[in-house]
């Protein structure tokens, strides 16, 4: 099996959620599906709501969902469980996890918030952490540049 790959987005002002819906957007137009994991349900609400009315002319087939039992049909799952299986290809860390919680994902998305000093040591430690370990393939983008980076 390849290496997972771990990508880190720059994000330059504290508007996750948004940033969130662009990558979900993208990853969604090429046909891929997502896990997005937040860690409290207050979250996850605000999450699902701006997934609604991301764009009007656009609707993203999505549901939090955290029993993940019997078949799962959404292209979009949003959860607050840290011990979901990967039925995804792809995974986005609102919140952060653990590396050993995601392997088996194709891609993971995570944030350097480099607004907020303690955020940004945080995503740093993570980074090299998992860097560290040899066991992903470790990359850095600003926003735009990583969206630009899907081909259809």
């Amino acid at each position: 099996m390849d290496r997972t790959q771990v990508v880190f987005i720059e994000l330059n002002t504290p508007n996750k959620f948004r940033h969130t819906c662009d990558i979900v957007e993208k990853i969604y137009d090429l046909g891929k599906t997502a896990t997005i994991y937040v860690q409290d349900i207050k979250n996850a609400h605000t999450l699902d709501r701006q997934l609604w009315v991301w764009k009007q002319e656009l609707f993203i087939p999505h549901m939090i969902h955290d029993s993940f039992e019997g078949e799962i049909e959404e292209a979009i799952i949003i959860t607050t469980r840290n011990d979901f299986p990967a039925v995804t290809d792809t995974l986005i860390l609102f919140d952060p996890l653990e590396a050993h919680q995601f392997q088996s994902f194709q891609l993971v998305v995570d944030f350097a918030e480099v607004y907020d000093a303690t955020r940004l040591k945080l995503s740093r430690d993570r980074y090299r952490t998992w860097r560290d370990t040899n066991q992903y393939q470790m990359e850095f983008f600003k926003l735009g540049a990583f969206l630009g980076t899907f081909k259809a």
